[in-house]
C-alpha cells in the first residue's frame, strides 16, 4: 500500500478541545501501524475514532491506518468502509484513492478501480504508479489494447520512466504483437544496458516467438545482472529444457526458493530427462505447504 508517513506522537500543547485519551490513542495505533501489527492498530485507532475529543485534522489519518490494517487482516469490507469515510473528509486524496483503488483489485471490481486510479491521476497526475495501476486492470481481463493506451498516457507524463516500456512490452507480447515488444524492450537496453527487467521482458519475447535461444541468451544476461531474482532462473532453466540442456535445467531450478513447489516440480523433471533422479518430490513436498501447490 502507501508509505508510511510520519506522524509525530511528541505534541506540546494540546488543542483545548482535545482530549488526552484521544491524542494517547491514536499515536499507540501510529506506534502499532510502524511495527506492522494489525490487530493492535485496528484496536487503538479504533478508540481514537470513537473519542469526540480527537482533533478532526487527525481522523482521516486514524481511518487510513484502521484501513490499511483491515486490508492486511482481509477484512475487505471494513476496510471499504473505512476508505470511503475518509474520501468524505478529505475528497480527492492522491493516498487514499490509491488505496481504495487496490482494493477494488483485490475484490476483483476493476471498473471501479480504474475510476480511482483516473481519480488519483487528476491528483497527482505527475506519479507513475496510478498509470500502471489502471494499465493492470485491463492486462487482468486481457484488454491489450486499452492498457496499451493507459502505458503510453503514462509515458507521456513521466517519460522518465523506463519500466512503463518494458510493462507495454509484456502487453504488445501477449497481444502476440513480437516486432513492437522488441522495439520497447531494445530501446530500453539502448538506455541501460544493466537493465534486467528488459532483458527478461525481451527473451519472453524471443521465447514466444519460438527463437530460443535467442530466449536463452537473454535470460543469461538478465541472470548475470540479477542472480537473485528466481524469476529469471525458473524461465532459464524452463529454456535449458526445451533446449535439451537437461544438466543446466536442473542446476537452475536446484537453485530456486526452496518453499517454491514449481522449482521442485521443473528439477525432477529435468532430472527424469536425464536419467538422474536424485531426490524424491514426496521429501521435497513435505517442505512446501499444501497451499503453495499449484492447483
Amino acid at each position: 500500500m502507501r508509505a508510511a508517513f510520519l506522524c509525530l506522537a511528541a505534541i506540546a500543547v494540546l488543542p483545548a478541545s482535545a482530549s488526552a485519551s484521544a491524542f494517547s490513542d491514536f499515536n499507540q495505533g501510529v506506534s502499532a501501524r510502524n511495527s506492522d501489527n494489525a490487530d493492535d492498530t485496528i484496536r487503538w485507532m479504533s478508540l481514537a475514532l470513537s473519542e469526540p475529543g480527537l482533533p478532526s485534522h487527525l481522523r482521516p489519518a486514524a481511518l487510513l491506518d484502521r484501513a490499511e490494517a483491515y486490508i492486511k487482516n482481509k477484512q475487505y469490507d471494513l476496510a471499504l468502509a473505512d476508505l470511503n469515510a475518509d474520501l468524505v473528509l478529505t475528497p480527492g486524496d492522491y493516498t487514499v484513492l490509491m488505496d481504495r483503488g487496490g482494493l477494488h483489485m483485490i475484490r476483483g471490481e476493476s471498473d471501479l478501480a480504474r475510476a480511482d486510479y483516473a481519480d488519483a491521476i487528476k491528483a497527482r497526475p505527475e506519479l507513475p504508479n496510478p498509470y500502471a495501476l489502471r494499465a493492470a486492470t485491463y492486462m487482468r481481463e486481457h484488454r491489450y489494447d486499452e492498457a496499451l493506451t493507459n502505458y503510453s498516457d503514462g509515458l507521456a507524463a513521466v517519460s522518465w520512466m523506463l519500466d512503463f516500456y518494458v510493462l507495454r512490452s509484456e502487453a504488445y507480447r501477449l497481444a502476440n504483437r513480437y516486432e513492437d515488444a522488441l522495439k520497447e524492450d531494445n530501446y530500453v537496453l539502448g538506455r541501460d544496458s544493466k537493465f534486467a527487467g528488459a532483458y527478461l521482458a525481451r527473451a519472453r519475447v524471443h521465447d514466444d516467438a519460438g527463437d530460443l535461444q535467442a530466449a536463452l541468451e537473454d535470460f543469461e544476461r538478465a541472470h548475470d545482472i540479477d542472480s537473485k531474482n528466481s524469476e529469471i532462473l525458473l524461465f532459464e532453466g524452463i529454456t535449458d529444457l526445451k533446449l535439451g540442456r537437461f544438466d543446466e535445467a536442473a542446476r537452475n531450478f536446484r537453485h530456486g526458493p526452496d518453499s517454491s513447489a514449481y522449482y521442485f516440480i521443473w528439477e525432477y523433471l529435468a532430472d527424469a530427462k536425464r536419467n538422474r533422479i536424485s531426490h524424491d518430490l514426496a521429501e521435497d513436498a513435505a517442505k512446501v505447504k499444501t497451499t503453495d501447490w499449484p492447483v
